[in-house]
């Protein structure tokens, strides 16, 4: 964190979900990717303050939150992921397939409305099998700059070529957010870096709605 309170409030998004997108499991590998993503983009950007919120798609739900994420909010978040089981789906879950639907939207209309909202959204997580966009109708309108969304998309190397916009892509866009497809650690700092370029001269633009 900053001194002072200085930096930039930061929501992250964090998508629990294996690199393969048609493995339905989560491997030694797959929580280390997410838990060194996470920590890398937060080493590398100047933040005031952190709300991280991990969610999985797959099981149509939230997995953990706090506020004011800290060291010992890592510890909390890897026993999270590491109990998540994605083979195993509630009944309501399989009932509401399209629920994934709403949990993108209200994890979206949640940083739009808040009282006090982050400087900062980001999705974070591998690209996804949905690539069914969320209706207009189910996100809320802003009225304010914040939060500015941003997408860090990771692709692993053996997908290059076969890369497609996915629901979470989608989201970003409607919400006037820029999407970075990541490959690598190097490019994971790139975007860091663009999005903070993006994120200072934005502040001085007019207020966006939907």
């Amino acid at each position: 964190m900053q001194p002072n309170g200085t930096g930039i409030r930061l929501t992250v998004l964090l998508d629990v979900a294996p690199l393969n997108p048609y493995v339905f499991k989560l491997r030694a590998w797959d929580r280390s990717f997410l838990m060194s993503s996470l920590a890398s983009l937060l080493q590398q950007t100047p933040c005031a303050d952190v709300r991280l919120i991990a969610f999985s798609l797959q099981q149509q739900r939230e997995i953990f939150r706090q506020e004011h994420f800290d060291k010992s909010g890592f510890v909390k978040l890897s026993q999270a992921v590491g109990d998540l089981e994605l083979g195993v789906i509630s009944v309501h879950d399989l009932q509401g397939r399209l629920g994934w639907v709403s949990l993108l939207a209200g994890l979206s209309n949640q940083e739009v409305i808040a009282h006090d909202p982050s400087d900062v959204v980001i999705f974070l997580g591998p690209a996804t099998v949905q690539i069914r966009k969320v209706p207009q109708g189910m996100l809320k309108p802003r009225e304010t700059t914040n939060p500015r969304f941003f997408y860090f998309e990771y692709y692993p190397y053996w997908r290059a070529g076969n890369e497609f916009a996915d629901s979470i892509e989608y989201l970003t866009k409607a919400r006037q957010g820029a999407v970075f497809k990541i490959h690598s650690p190097g490019e994971l700092a790139q975007a860091i870096q663009k999005m903070l370029r993006q994120q200072k001269a934005g502040n001085e633009m007019p207020s966006p709605r939907n």
